[in-house]
């Protein structure tokens, strides 16, 4: 669940800003600090570029990161 950093409309008051994962295991979702989905790629750091304005050369070198694993994961080049 992300919560934007600026306020938006539709958001609730008292929702601090971040991003939570939650996973599935055993029937239950637990909350986790790292993606599945984007293997490596943090919660936090997710959050930050999701929010930025323009994207940083920290989120693309975060990027490259998570591509170079998912295909490594899936045997992809």
């Amino acid at each position: 669940m992300e919560v934007p950093q600026r306020w938006a409309g539709g958001r609730r008051r008292g929702r601090s800003p971040g991003l939570t994962i939650h996973v599935l295991e055993g029937g239950r979702y637990r909350e986790s600090q790292s993606s599945r989905a984007f293997p490596g790629w943090r919660a936090r750091a997710i959050h930050n570029a999701l929010n930025e304005i323009r994207l940083t050369d920290w989120t693309r070198v975060s990027l490259r990161g998570v591509g170079r694993r998912l295909g490594e994961r899936d045997g992809t080049g």
